[in-house]
């Protein structure tokens, strides 16, 4: 099957309109425009709710990101494949992809309703009042709405279009989420203001399809059967990753008081800050590896591309452990103190786990996702023994301790995958610049200063 993905892969490549360096700086200017904000709003929200409704609050969080990926059945990573290849045209599957939305979000709605309604969903989950679970629920949708209609923009490379509908989602949610904070509405305010910004984000999406393509109005059963032939094996690793992120907090949120997971959401926050930077470069890297010429070419792209994302993490952690405790006391106040013992714990997986994404989008883009289950798989199974060994023994800290613990691990296997790539692979290359790397990364440089020459004047 993975022989007949590549065939796929090569019958069906096209350049790619977009300029790859553009599409990076894009991503990389919403991040850093909008991370500064995302984060005043998060300190305003936490400091306003308080640890506990903080929790319950980061627990609708894990549904709509957890949760909701549960139910795909891989077809966002088989939107994002096949447009990405050429296979199919977005005009071809998006009446098709429209009809799915609404399935998998039926079946999401009447799960996590039962759930709640029988008190089933932890000590957590059951805090919920009505009207919270029917906003979870509508979130719930929209979420599935989003994450399947965003990998549209993302096989099309319309990276540049997908950053401005997020900094107006964004936008929308900050103006919704300060005026319910300004109208004291509490915690249901907060997760309106959430859910409305996500509505906000679908109707831009689906306007901007619209006008760019002419959807064909039949279901299209070759795609479903190619979606699920690609995507059931990335299904399951989209579950295991999403797991590892986030199986942690869905775990504190079953078995520890709200307050817990509140101390523990602000340390997973602030560790995803230093994930911003890197996170740029991994959409473009994937459509690049898609496209390449020679599996050579995809080799010397990845070891490029992880040193990069490596050392602009590590870069981000180290500021965090020298001045991550003052941060959290000035700015959440003295409740949220123990959420810095908990980021020293976490952030060495943020390292790892930047790491390992690099050999996972590689493994996608090149038509072999199943590798991905292999390698995300083994850090659940080595995760999930240590939460049962260290919930008991520490606590959340355990749990934090835990995740880094698995996301070494999956490193460890995502290189030991990739070295059967490769004649013979040197760990070094992966950690160390060569010469023709120093000067790929300088040419980068230059190309990154002209381009924003342009933009802007110096």
């Amino acid at each position: 099957m993975s022989a007949g993905l590549n065939t796929d892969r090569k019958k069906y490549n096209v350049a790619k309109k977009e300029n790859a360096t553009k599409s990076v700086l894009s991503i990389l200017g919403t991040n850093l425009f909008l991370t500064p904000v995302q984060l005043l709003l998060g300190i305003l929200i936490a400091r306003y709710l308080g640890p506990e409704l903080k929790g319950i609050q980061s627990f609708a969080g894990v549904i709509f990101s957890f949760g909701c990926s549960i139910f795909l059945l891989g077809f966002t990573a088989s939107i994002r494949y096949y447009i990405s290849i050429s296979k199919y045209k977005a005009e071809e599957i998006l009446f098709t992809v429209l009809l799915l939305i609404f399935a998998f979000s039926a079946i999401f709605c009447g799960l996590i309703y039962n759930l709640w309604y029988f008190q089933h969903f932890g000590k957590t989950g059951n805090e919920f009042s009505d009207f919270q679970i029917m906003i979870v629920l509508i979130g719930g949708s929209v979420t599935i709405a989003n994450l399947l209609l965003m990998r549209f923009l993302v096989g099309m490379s319309c990276f540049i279009a997908k950053n401005k509908f997020t900094i107006i989602q964004t936008l929308s949610y900050i103006s919704i989420a300060f005026l319910a904070v300004f109208l004291d509405k509490g915690l249901d305010g907060v997760l309106a203001a959430f859910v409305l910004s996500k509505i906000v984000y679908a109707i831009l999406f689906l306007s901007f399809l619209f006008s760019k393509i002419k959807p064909q109005f039949r279901f299209n059963y070759s795609f479903i059967k190619d979606g699920i032939a690609y995507g059931i094996r990335a299904w399951l690793s989209e579950i295991i990753r999403v797991s590892n992120r986030r199986i942690d907090q869905f775990i504190i949120g079953l078995f520890i008081i709200p307050e817990m997971l509140g101390l523990y959401a602000i340390a997973v926050m602030l560790s995803e800050v230093c994930q911003k930077v890197p996170q740029s470069v991994m959409q473009v890297f994937f459509n690049k590896v898609a496209v390449g010429e020679s599996k050579r070419q995809q080799q010397q792209l990845l070891y490029k591309i992880h040193k990069g994302v490596l050392y602009t993490t590590l870069a981000g952690a180290i500021i965090f452990v020298v001045l991550g405790y003052w941060l959290i006391i000035w700015v959440y106040g003295k409740d949220y103190e123990y959420s810095y013992t908990l980021l020293l714990a976490y952030l060495p997986g943020v390292l790892f786990y930047m790491s390992t994404r690099i050999f996972l989008q590689y493994f996608s883009s090149t038509g072999r996702p199943i590798l991905n289950v292999y390698t995300q798989l083994s850090g659940l199974i080595v995760g999930a023994i240590c939460y049962i060994i260290l919930l008991p023994l520490s606590g959340v800290l355990g749990v934090a301790v835990g995740s880094s613990i698995a996301f070494s691990i999956t490193l460890v296997v995502a290189i030991y995958i990739f070295s059967k790539d490769v004649d013979k692979l040197k760990i070094s290359k992966l950690f160390l610049f060569s010469t023709e790397e120093k000067q790929w990364y300088n040419a980068k440089g230059k190309e990154i200063i002209y381009l924003l020459k342009q933009k802007i004047p110096f």
